[in-house]
Formats: C-alpha cells, structure tokens, sequence
C-alpha cells in the first residue's frame, strides 16, 4: 500500500469509526495498518466491530482494485 492509499485508508476508517462512535485500535508500521477492533464494555468483539472491519475491507478492496487498473 502507497503512503497515499494508506492516508486514504486511514482517512475513510476513521470517518466511519466517528460516525458510529466506535474507534478500533489502528497501528501503522511503514506501508502497513493493523486493525484491532474490540468492544470493552462486552469483553468481546460485538456488531459495531463487525461493521467497521467489513467497511474498512470494502476500503482496502476499492484500493487494491483501483491499483490494478
């Protein structure tokens, strides 16, 4: 992933986290982005953090998709 993509991803997931009020844990190293996406108050891992990590796989699709054309 370019740092461009990279901000495009990052920019795009945390709108998405701040529309659902539910913010993951994002750690970037270099050209790569960890994603931890958990519920506290659950001690488990909940809709919310299902919908978010769906949405951010469509992000990074749209990505890779965009950089094969």
């Amino acid at each position: 992933m370019t740092e461009k993509h990279l901000i495009y991803f990052l920019n795009e997931s945390i709108k998405k986290s701040n529309d659902l009020n539910h913010h993951p844990k994002l750690t970037i190293m270099h050209n790569e982005v960890t994603v931890e996406a958990y519920t506290h108050d659950l001690n488990d891992v909940s809709e919310l953090d299902l919908d978010l990590t769906r949405f951010m796989d469509e992000i990074y699709e749209d990505i890779v998709y965009l950089n094969r054309a």
